[in-house]
């Protein structure tokens, strides 16, 4: 009687202990997207309002603002991968699991092709949402020189945004509405304006 004593409590505390743990990883990654984001909205702004390009002084300036940002968030986030694996939206929340994808998305190909797989088997596993899943194949694909499957990867030609290279070209609409996603004529659209 004594060991099941023992033993439930002992399990008591180790649920709780992850759950702290977790609250505490949402909380760091809540942060993570904080930063992610800071830096990504002032260059945005600068493309799409004030039409600058690349190469524009004003660009360059937050450029390795937000490349030392990103890779700070980089080492912590790979830590917390490789201890927790790809935590879920049940887990750590919503906002805490797109922090997950947004950091390993703009991180290189190499640190994709490593999280991948953990990224795809949480969507299949109901706990990532399958736009991050569409978005990150994707990403993969167009990196190994590869036809995407969903059309989220842009490339501009003539001066106009064109998705690279799609599987099923006629199928694509009904792929990013089965995941989530707006219809691609209308983000080209957008992306055109």
């Amino acid at each position: 009687m004594m060991r099941k004593l023992y033993l439930f409590v002992t399990l008591l505390f180790s649920i709780s202990s992850f759950a702290q743990d977790y609250k505490a990883i949402q909380q760091k990654l809540e942060t993570m997207y904080e930063t992610d984001q800071r830096y990504r909205i002032i260059l945005d702004s600068l493309f799409t309002k004030a039409k600058l390009e690349w190469s524009d002084p004003q660009i360059q300036k937050w450029v390795p603002i937000a490349q030392q940002q990103d890779s700070i968030n980089l080492a912590e986030t790979r830590t917390l991968l490789d201890q927790y694996g790809w935590l879920g939206v049940d887990q750590i929340g919503k906002k805490a699991n797109e922090s997950l994808f947004l950091i390993i998305q703009h991180a290189d190909s190499s640190v994709i092709h490593k999280y991948f797989p953990l990224l795809a088997q949480s969507y299949e596993l109901g706990q990532t949402p399958a736009k991050y899943y569409a978005l990150m194949l994707d990403r993969l694909l167009t990196d190994l020189g590869q036809k995407q499957v969903f059309g989220t990867q842009f490339k501009k030609e003539n001066g106009r945004f064109v998705t690279f290279p799609l599987q099923d070209e006629k199928g694509v609409e009904q792929r990013r509405q089965r995941v989530g996603l707006e219809p691609l004529a209308k983000q080209l659209k957008e992306l055109n304006g």
